[in-house]
């Protein structure tokens, strides 16, 4: 079982699409890293997704972070996941703040934890998927572009 880690933005779209893609079955938490404030359209983007969650039994954990603070972010986020029982991560990157989304993925980065990165298309067409170590090997040859990175039509 996997942990979704999101940034949250405005809607809540990108991420009830990366839950339901996975669900109960692959998905047992979800943790949302929020930029510190308070917005009523991100309040209100948490409160929808939250009662999916809680219809399905899956719990909920906020993160707050100063986005403007790349070190205290990347900090908290590593942190968060370090102390947490997960092993097993899925990181959608299609919601919310692109420089909170660098951050949850500088965070998985530097504590060398592999995770399956997912990103949305805005048109909602498709989405392109790889995990961690496929994107940082050293052995990378461009003919291993079309076995390593995923597109697919949702």
């Amino acid at each position: 079982m996997s942990l979704l880690v999101s940034s949250v933005g405005f809607e809540e779209k990108f991420l009830l699409r990366a839950f339901l893609w996975r669900g109960r079955s692959q998905i047992s938490g979800v943790l949302l890293v929020k930029p510190l404030g308070d917005n009523e359209k991100v309040k209100k983007a948490i409160d929808s997704f939250n009662n999916l969650l809680k219809e399905v039994s899956v719990q909920l954990n906020i993160l707050e972070i100063n986005y403007l603070d790349y070190v205290s972010s990347v900090s908290s986020i590593s942190k968060w996941i370090k102390s947490s029982k997960y092993t097993s991560f899925v990181l959608s990157l299609s919601s919310g703040m692109r420089i909170v989304n660098l951050e949850i993925l500088s965070a998985f980065l530097i504590l060398d934890l592999n995770a399956e990165i997912e990103v949305e298309a805005e048109s909602l067409e498709g989405v392109v998927s790889w995990r961690i170590d496929e994107m940082v090997r050293k052995d990378f040859k461009e003919d291993d572009v079309k076995n390593t990175f995923s597109y697919s039509r949702r």
